[in-house]
């Protein structure tokens, strides 16, 4: 079994608005990345998502 920590944020109904990976490795990137384009969820971060094959 492997643990990740997460940060979520929530807007002021408890909606989520974003989630953060606490020191991700690379799987973890391209997993999140993967998910992210195929919701058409947005990313912000220090990597260019489209270099990131999951």
């Amino acid at each position: 079994m492997r643990t990740k920590e997460v940060a979520v944020d929530f807007d002021g109904s408890g909606e989520v608005v974003g989630i953060e990976i606490v020191a991700p490795d690379d799987e973890t990137i391209a997993i999140a990345t993967r998910f992210a384009l195929d919701h058409d969820l947005s990313l912000v971060g220090v990597f260019d998502p489209r270099a990131i094959s999951a």
